[in-house]
């Protein structure tokens, strides 16, 4: 299993970054869904790039099970699509989304031994208001692992931006460490995560 967005989890010995410069807090069996964010860079330009939205039989995103340790961290809910189609909600509900994708994606790969998850907004933008909908995050995970002290590490991700396409009924996702070649653009590729048709685990 792949660790955030498709990027390999650290292993224990890679674990050595310190959550704390990230500026936020952790607590046992979870790690604040208070993110920090730098402020909303929005670009409206109007429709120019009308896409139809992609056709889907499922959706497909992780939905890990409920560990038994109550100090292990517990699957985030999915936020449902908004009614409100202006740009503080659409980043918003992407914001919402992305902290749950990622924080089930680690709990499914480390399982009851994840106990602390984060997420570090550090900018959304909305490019586009649709249809579709565009809308752009840059960020940082961090993640504690361990149920015992002695064996807990904690770490932190490189910075990531995850572009959503949101139509009236479906979502698609694409994500890329920031600075690469190619900055992704969920018009045209990545992931369906929302599905009229309903939705899938991984």
């Amino acid at each position: 299993m792949n660790g955030p967005s498709g990027y390999a989890p650290p292993t224990r010995r890679r674990l050595l970054g310190v959550v704390t410069g990230l500026g936020v807090g952790l607590s046992a069996g979870c790690l604040g869904n208070d993110s920090t964010d730098t402020g909303d860079n929005s670009t409206d330009t109007g429709n120019p790039d009308d896409v139809a939205p992609p056709d889907c039989a499922e959706s497909r995103r992780p939905n890990p099970p409920d560990p038994e340790p109550e100090e292990s961290v517990s699957p985030f809910d999915y936020p449902s699509l908004p009614t409100d189609q202006s740009e503080d909600a659409l980043a918003s509900y992407v914001e919402s989304f992305e902290r749950a994708y990622v924080g089930n994606e680690w709990l499914e790969a480390y399982g009851e031994e994840l106990v602390g998850f984060g997420l570090l907004t550090e900018d959304r933008t909305v490019t586009q208001t649709g249809p579709p909908a565009v809308v752009e995050i840059e960020y940082q995970t961090s993640e504690v692992t361990g149920l015992d002290d002695r064996d807990k590490a904690s770490g932190t991700s490189g910075h990531l931006i995850a572009s959503y396409a949101i139509w009236s009924e479906t979502v698609r996702r694409a994500v890329a460490e920031r600075g690469g070649s190619q900055p992704p653009d969920a018009r045209k590729t990545g992931d369906i995560v929302v599905c009229p048709a309903g939705d899938e685990s991984e």
